[in-house]
């Protein structure tokens, strides 16, 4: 893609500069980012700038005032996003809301997404951010699904308050194992055929959602922040590979990890095995040296949000799905 040139215009009684972002501006925008409580994953950016791949297209852009920046924008296809679609992002410093900069930065977007022409557009909206919420439904994105956000210290997780609820469901015939012990090309393999089955059975699947394997090794095993070492397979009686929970590290040497995915097969359901699944990997992650695990949910999947209290995670935020659907116009157009 060919870089996009600085812009300069007016917006309310600013000048801001819309330029192309580079790593030196990820200060700036992790410390607004984190004084929001911003879903966003500034890591990814760095790693996304690195691996730049036809297949998975991206235009970042930062809004600048004085030299330092006060707004940035994504827009692109992440590795797991469905194919035809694009994710869309738009983040402002909160001192500097209700100037239209936020607008400024989707307006330059626009032109990216006209040309990849996209059949929906993606987005995450904070739940604690009404305004921003009702800024991207007046742009047409509507919310699917509600998601929480949920973590615990894991200088405070006693592996020991589990350890019955645990041998119960290895009593019935259930065993966990780390899959970086058994990890080969076969085992991979194996593991993402069982992934794409669970990730189907998902409130955010969709029918493009399957992805090939190469496409989901080069995420799931391959990134910087990829973890299979953390990853805890359920094996049952026979052999048959029943569920899983998956870590990440945020970044390769942080001491936070997140669950991206816990998983087990309908009919193996009601057995306490993802409670077991995720306090072993718990377990696991805490003899690493982490600090804290984090994990998502959907807010109407109260079987395992009652799983993740159990096991002391706390709501720390929430936010939600948003999509536009262009249909057949691809009208990006400005509210």
């Amino acid at each position: 893609m060919p870089a996009l040139p600085a812009l300069s215009e007016e917006v309310g009684l600013l000048t801001l500069t819309i330029r192309p972002w580079t790593p030196t501006d990820l200060p700036d925008l992790a410390e607004f980012a984190a004084a929001d409580k911003s879903q966003v994953n500034l890591d990814e950016l760095a790693q996304m700038e690195a691996a730049r791949s036809p297949e998975f297209p991206f235009l970042c852009l930062v809004a600048e005032q004085d030299g330092k920046a006060v707004g940035w924008a994504f827009g692109g296809r992440r590795p797991w996003t469905d194919k035809g679609d694009l994710n869309c992002s738009v983040l402002v410093a909160p001192a500097c809301r209700q100037q239209g900069i936020g607008t400024a930065l989707y307006d330059a977007l626009t032109p990216f997404f006209r040309e990849h022409q996209p059949r929906h557009l993606r987005a995450n909206g904070d739940d604690h951010q009404p305004a921003a919420l009702a800024w991207a439904e007046r742009r047409g994105f509507k919310p699917i699904h509600h998601i929480v956000s949920m973590a615990t210290d894991l200088a405070a997780f006693d592996p020991a308050a589990y350890a019955e609820a645990v041998a119960r469901v290895e009593a019935g015939g259930i065993r966990f194992v780390q899959f970086g012990q058994v990890r080969t090309p076969e085992t991979e393999a194996r593991l993402h055929a069982l992934y794409m089955q669970l990730d189907a059975d998902t409130p955010e699947a969709t029918a493009d959602s399957y992805q090939p394997f190469d496409q989901w090794r080069a995420w799931a095993l391959a990134s910087p922040e990829a973890w299979p070492e953390g990853w805890t397979v359920a094996v049952a009686a026979d052999g048959d590979w029943v569920g899983f929970t998956l870590l990440q590290k945020w970044a390769p040497d942080s001491q936070n990890c997140h669950i991206y995915m816990t998983g087990v097969k309908r009919e193996y359901r009601n057995r306490s095995i993802a409670l077991a699944l995720k306090a072993t990997a718990a377990r696991y992650a805490k003899a690493q040296g982490m600090v804290r695990i984090s994990t998502i949910t959907d807010f109407e999947n109260l079987p395992m949000r009652a799983v993740n209290t159990r096991l002391g995670y706390q709501t720390v935020s929430g936010f939600f799905r948003l999509l536009k659907d262009l249909g057949g116009d691809k009208d990006l157009g400005r509210a």
